[in-house]
């Protein structure tokens, strides 16, 4: 792999790890450290410095009541990461404990520094309800290191541009800011579902044109 990616020409940016895409499971937390320390493995074979990773899902009603837990557990994994001399980022997938605004805010309250970070996923947010900009914007600008280019309208994944994702007024304000991270294109045009998606090469071709507009 690392020689075709260096054939192109290009770099790998980060380990985009299923790290705690789970339900929350105390007996699970020695395993997703596990796992965690094969993504640094992958991590220094494929001379990247970040990993993406996830918080696990609590039920529904109970996020404050798991939140010393969920932050116990992320604790552990961040102290492996700066072990292993990686930095940690942070996705606000679906439904899980980490992808609601408030809950993000105390993660990274209390982890946040150069070993644990932010990949913000502005679909993502749009449906679990939420507007991005309005209910993230200022405060994660510190944690930022990825944006996440997807969009959503109506319960589906649409080009950037075409949602509810306020990406255009978000990438405008963050230019302003001096914000000069990462963006990655993940678009889920085709399919999307709660361990991953698939767009294709023509509709990948799509999602490009969408961002560059």
């Amino acid at each position: 792999i690392l020689d075709a990616v260096h054939d192109a020409g290009l770099k790998v940016s980060c380990i985009g790890s299923p790290v705690n895409k789970i339900p929350y499971d105390v007996m699970s937390e020695a395993r997703e450290f596990d796992r965690l320390k094969r993504a640094c493995y992958a991590a220094q074979r494929l001379n990247t410095k970040r990993i993406r990773i996830f918080t696990p899902e609590v039920p529904e009603g109970q996020h404050d009541e798991y939140a010393t837990r969920i932050i116990a557990w992320m604790s552990e994994q961040k102290r492996l990461a700066i072990d292993q001399g990686v930095t940690l980022l942070h996705e606000n997938d679906a439904k899980y404990w980490g992808a609601y605004p408030e809950n993000s805010k105390r993660l990274l309250g209390e982890l946040g520094d150069d070993r644990f970070k932010a990949a913000f996923d502005f679909a993502n947010s749009v449906l679990l309800g939420y507007k991005p900009y309005d209910e993230w914007f200022p405060w994660i600008l510190p944690h930022l290191d990825t944006l996440h280019i997807k969009d959503a309208r109506d319960g589906q994944v649409v080009p950037a541009g075409e949602g509810d994702g306020q990406i255009e007024q978000t990438l405008r304000w963050l230019i302003e800011q001096g914000w000069n991270g990462n963006l990655t294109l993940e678009p889920h045009l085709k399919a999307a579902g709660p361990l991953g998606g698939f767009s294709g090469p023509q509709l990948f071709e799509t999602a490009v044109t969408a961002l560059r507009r």
